[in-house]
């Protein structure tokens, strides 16, 4: 007995108990306050994640936004707007798109992505048509991250 180590010794001194438990608690009340405390950390941990995951989702919906104002604000400046069409494929390649259908009919499928904020009325027009992209709508695989804001082109009444 002289050769074990401290470690794995027996000795009939008694235990200390765990936080919160008493003598006479019963097993299972100790057991079930060990499976809640568990519990709770779990579901603590995963609203960590969800609040990270949110996070990191504003900022790709902001970073998107971005690259779409800066490659609209290119104009003849070719590096700017090879950084774009750069910054642009690295957010796509993420499956993170800004669309922005200028000229295009609108359309219900339309509806569902963009906020008509403004109506224009042009004479010789034959159907509504995205006239303006005031913000993009930021798609993640096809889902919805952010809803767009658009100015759409209405044809002129008679007499207008």
């Amino acid at each position: 007995m002289k050769n074990r180590k401290p470690d794995f010794s027996v000795s009939d001194a008694p235990r200390p108990l765990p936080p919160g438990a008493a003598p006479g608690l019963p097993l299972v009340t100790v057991a079930w306050r060990a499976l809640r405390a568990g519990h709770q950390k779990r579901a603590d941990d995963q609203r960590e994640i969800e609040r990270e995951a949110a996070r990191t989702r504003e900022i790709l919906v902001q970073l998107a936004e971005e690259v779409w104002r800066l490659h609209a604000a290119s104009g003849d400046m070719p590096a700017t707007e090879g950084s774009a069409r750069r910054l642009a494929s690295i957010l796509s390649e993420a499956g993170i798109v800004a669309a922005a259908p200028v000229g295009v009919p609108f359309t219900g499928e339309l509806m569902d992505l963009f906020e008509n904020i403004a109506q224009r009325s042009i004479a010789g027009l034959e159907s509504p048509e995205v006239a303006e992209v005031v913000r993009p709508a930021i798609l993640c695989r096809g889902a919805v991250l952010r809803m767009g804001k658009i100015v759409v082109a209405v044809p002129a009444r008679k007499g207008e």
